[in-house]
């Protein structure tokens, strides 16, 4: 089963096992009871973050963040680098990797994302 990720709207963060069947995009936080919504950027791999939990710089980004939401699958790898430039990073199994916020910011845009995080 899938581990989301929620933040309230107190700042807590806190995670969840639950089936993809039965997941909702709203909680309750354990802490404090408020709503708390799925935080999707917590959800993304950071490189050199802890497990993390309720209140404990869970969802903070440490650069360099890997994206599995902006990545392609493994075997696109070498196309998206010759697609997309060298700006454009990837894992060997195709997660993105942003090196900042700026490139982060950059990179999305370039594919047509929207970065929610800088709100360009």
């Amino acid at each position: 089963m899938p581990t989301y990720v929620f933040t309230c709207q107190c700042g807590h963060s806190f995670e969840k096992v639950e089936s993809m069947s039965k997941h909702k995009a709203v909680s309750r936080c354990p802490e404090c009871a408020c709503r708390a919504r799925q935080d999707i950027m917590a959800e993304h791999k950071a490189t050199g973050a802890g497990a993390g939990g309720c209140g404990k710089g869970r969802g903070v980004a440490q650069w360099p963040i890997h994206s599995v939401a902006a990545g392609v699958l493994a075997t696109q790898v070498p196309e998206a680098m010759r697609v997309l430039g060298s700006k454009h990073e990837f894992t060997k199994d195709g997660d993105a990797i942003f090196r900042d916020p700026e490139h982060r910011r950059q990179c999305l845009k370039e594919r047509g994302m929207v970065d929610k995080q800088s709100w360009y």
